[in-house]
């Protein structure tokens, strides 16, 4: 693999635009090294930063493409890192159910841009005790299906975002990160993100979402907070997968 170590380092905080960066370099890189990119940059910040301590607090993650994610990657790893100070906290992910795809603007076609496979999806049905459907009413994009990036911490019971991760990163270790067996950190791909946190906001109503309007002028969230798991019926949209049932357009997948 090629390696970019350190050539680029970006500031641990940029405070003047009261946002902290937080980037991505193909590369490995030792355990001291590590806090500058990726999921261990999100670690650092958010360890550094005061904490917000309310009730029933939950990790949202929403992406466009899911890769091979293995559960100890997830859950001890990068999981870990966005937790913070706090452990055991709720996960819900978001990604379209195939009745999102179907049901959107754009039928079948809007899944060519959400690539998940039925060879990863057997390998990983874990995921479904934490997946949540597209739903965007309040933002008026509810069959808009989504290509941008976002994690986020939310507080069910003071309906209060603590901070909100707006990137390029889809959720897989390529982007984010992972350690291997001789405990170094190896990033494959280029991304770039900007952490917003509520520290370093000296309005705090920016980060108090009122359900009902989303606070669409303030911090805007894509999807309906908060979010809905899958039903029982709901099955995750596989783009490799075979669909009959027709859209709104009348055609099938693949046509």
């Amino acid at each position: 693999m090629m390696e970019y170590k350190m050539l680029v380092k970006f500031p641990l905080a940029v405070k003047e635009n009261n946002v902290h960066l937080i980037a991505s370099v193909p590369g490995k890189f030792t355990s001291s090294e590590a806090k500058h990119w990726g999921h261990m940059k999100a670690r650092y910040l958010l360890n550094s930063l005061p904490q917000t301590e309310m009730d029933s607090p939950s990790l949202y993650f929403q992406f466009s493409s899911l890769g091979s994610v293995q559960e100890r990657w997830l859950l001890e790893e990068f999981k870990k890192s966005l937790e913070g100070a706090n452990d055991n906290i709720d996960l819900k992910i978001i990604f379209p159910t195939v009745e999102n795809v179907r049901e959107s603007n754009c039928g079948y076609a809007s899944g060519g841009s959400l690539p998940y496979s039925w060879k990863n999806e057997m390998r990983q049905r874990y995921l479904y005790k934490y997946f949540c459907s597209w739903n965007a009413e309040v933002s008026g994009r509810n069959k808009v299906l989504p290509h941008i990036k976002t994690y986020m911490k939310f507080f069910e019971a003071g309906k209060h975002i603590s901070w909100v991760i707006l990137t390029s990163a889809n959720l897989s270790k390529s982007a984010w990160g992972c350690f291997n067996k001789q405990n170094e950190f190896i990033i494959r791909s280029y991304e770039i993100g900007v952490l917003f946190h509520h520290a370093d906001n000296p309005e705090k109503s920016f980060f108090q979402q009122n359900l009902q309007e989303n606070n669409l002028t303030n911090l805007p969230i894509p999807y309906d907070i908060p979010a809905k798991p899958y039903s029982k019926a709901d099955k995750v949209w596989i783009w490799d997968n075979t669909y009959k049932k027709k859209d709104h357009l009348g055609n099938k997948w693949p046509n």
